[in-house]
């Protein structure tokens, strides 16, 4: 007998906006992790002309955390009800997720749109539950842990509040590895 419910998609993966809704506000701030100059064009033909829009990218920062640190400033001095997209692989839109939550932003302006579907080779962060170890990875099904060296079986579980999917050990026969070099 079929279970419908057991082969639906799992509701704790994540789901992604091809577009972002356009919401009524003042204010939109689109974060990329590529130039990002198609969309950064769309969007600007989408926003009215009494709004504004700013875009950050990557490539035209020195690195994530730099990246990270201007996109908390400008946060820091935004108005209220700014709407936040962020384009690019799972572990860049989430670890800019992070950020805009940490600064006080609503679930419900933030958007996220992911650059490459499963299977396509965009990185992913991966929680090891043996060492709490937060860690890019592919989205290979295992996962070497950098820190306890356990190979890991990620999970189709996904923890908005880490960022991450889940890792345990694929070999209950063999839980420990060697530690890497």
């Amino acid at each position: 007998m079929n279970n419908p419910i057991a082969a639906s998609r799992p509701v704790s993966l994540p789901t992604y906006d091809a577009v972002p809704p356009m919401q009524l506000s003042r204010d939109y701030l689109l974060v990329t992790q590529t130039q990002g100059l198609e969309l950064h064009a769309e969007l600007q033909d989408r926003v009215a002309q009494a709004r504004r829009l700013t875009h950050l990218a990557l490539p035209e920062l020195e690195d994530l955390p730099t990246l990270q640190r201007v996109l908390a400033e400008h946060l820091r001095s935004s108005h209220v009800g700014v709407q936040l997209h962020v384009q690019g692989d799972e572990s860049f839109l989430w670890k800019v997720r992070t950020v805009a939550v940490d600064a006080g932003l609503l679930t419900d302006e933030i958007t996220l749109s992911l650059n490459s579907g499963p299977g396509e080779g965009g990185n992913r962060s991966v929680f090891c539950v043996h060492c709490a170890t937060l860690q890019d990875a592919t989205d290979a099904a295992l996962h070497t842990c950098c820190q306890c060296a356990v190979v890991l079986e990620v999970r189709q579980h996904f923890s908005p509040r880490l960022g991450a999917y889940i890792g345990v050990c694929a070999d209950a026969d063999r839980p420990y590895g060697e530690a890497c070099a």
